[in-house]
């Protein structure tokens, strides 16, 4: 998989589904949603990836800058102020 974003971020996402939506049995094998998403869709894991952080961003949660997901409303990383 080539990343966008830091590895960080997929992580993140993938909690954000893992706690949103039950695993799921496929014949047997229990996959978790964000497995299963990778896999069978790996387009629309990356157009909900997108979403996920359009959200964030909303709420001044992102830093389009850095790339990272903030704990609060201001960057620290780069920009040293609220956003």
């Amino acid at each position: 998989m080539e990343y966008r974003y830091k590895p960080e971020i997929y992580h993140i996402y993938d909690q954000m589904l893992d706690e949103c939506y039950n695993d799921v049995d496929v014949l047997g094998t229990t996959y978790t949603m964000s497995e299963l998403l990778k896999q069978v869709d790996p387009i629309q894991y990356e157009i909900g990836l997108d979403e996920y952080l359009d959200s964030l961003r909303e709420d001044y949660l992102w830093c389009d800058e850095c790339e990272e997901i903030l704990s609060g409303f201001a960057c620290e990383v780069c920009c040293g102020e609220e956003e």
